[in-house]
C-alpha cells in the first residue's frame, strides 16, 4: 500500500480538526459510544471526512462474507500509517472499530468521495478496497459484489473494475503457480508443497551450489516464503 501516500496526502490533511461525521451523518455524541463526549471529542477531531469515509467503505468491504479478519482490519491500520503516519493511529482504529459495530450508509461516503474528491481518488479509494478485500488472497462472491456496488456508486466504469479483478487474479496465479499447485489446492496441499520446495532448494541441502546458484535460491526461498504467507490462512 505504499502508493497511496502520493495520491491521498493532501486530501487527508485538508479537514483534520472538523467533526468526524459532517457527511455522515454522525454526531460527536454517540461516535465511540459510552466514551465521555471530551473523549469523544478528542478522537473525532484527528479523523478527516475522507478517513471516515473510507472507514464506512471498509466496513461494508470487510463485514461482506459474513466475517471480521483481523488481516482485513491490518491492512486499514497500515493504509492509515501509510497515508498519515502513526500520530493519532489508535484514534483512527477506534473510529474503524466503531464503523464496525453500525451500518453507516454506503451510499453517503461513496458520495462524498465522488462529489468533493477528484477522479483519482476515487479510483484509488476503489484499489484500496481491493487491497483490503483481497489481503487474504481471496475474493469471495459477496466481496465481489460489494466491491462492484462500491465501484458503481463511485461512478468507475465496468472497464476499471474489470481491470483491477484481472490484475488481482493474475497475482493470485502468479502465487499458486510459483508453488506449484492448484487454485483448488487445499491448504494442506500449499503447505506440503511449499515444505518440500523449501527442502529441494535449500542451500544447506545442496553443498554443489556455486555462489551465483546459493543466491539464487535463496531469491528464490524468499518469493516462496511471501506466496505461502499470502496463500496460506493464519
Amino acid at each position: 500500500m505504499s502508493g497511496y501516500g502520493k495520491w491521498l496526502g493532501g486530501s487527508l490533511g485538508w479537514l483534520v480538526g472538523g467533526p468526524i461525521g459532517g457527511i455522515l451523518g454522525f454526531v460527536a455524541g454517540n461516535v465511540l459510544g459510552d466514551e465521555p463526549e471530551a473523549e469523544v471529542a478528542s478522537h473525532s477531531s484527528k479523523v478527516t471526512e475522507l478517513e471516515s469515509c473510507l472507514m464506512v467503505l471498509a466496513s461494508h468491504v470487510i463485514q461482506a462474507d459474513g466475517k471480521v479478519s483481523l488481516k482485513e482490519i491490518d491492512a486499514v491500520r497500515s493504509f492509515l500509517i501509510n497515508t498519515s503516519g502513526e500520530k493519532n493511529i489508535e484514534s483512527k482504529m477506534s473510529v474503524m472499530n466503531h464503523c464496525l459495530h453500525h451500518q453507516y450508509e454506503l451510499e453517503k461516503a461513496c458520495g462524498y468521495i465522488r462529489i468533493y474528491q477528484n477522479e483519482t481518488v476515487a479510483h484509488q479509494s476503489l484499489r484500496l478496497m481491493f487491497d483490503i478485500a483481497l489481503c487474504d488472497y481471496e475474493l469471495s462472491e459477496k466481496e465481489h459484489k460489494i466491491l462492484l456496488r462500491i465501484s458503481g456508486l463511485l461512478n468507475i466504469n465496468d472497464v476499471a473494475f474489470k481491470k483491477l479483478v484481472q490484475q488481482w487474479a493474475i497475482v493470485i496465479q502468479d502465487d499458486y503457480t510459483l508453488l506449484g499447485v492448484t487454485k483448488n489446492a487445499t491448504q494442506a496441499e500449499i503447505r506440503n508443497a511449499y515444505r518440500k520446495l523449501v527442502l529441494k532448494l535449500h542451500p544447506d541441502r545442496n553443498s554443489q551450489y556455486t555462489d551465483a546458484e546459493k543466491k539464487s535460491a535463496e531469491r528464490k526461498l524468499q518469493a516462496l516464503r511471501e506466496s505461502y504467507k499470502r496463500l496460506v490462512k493464519d
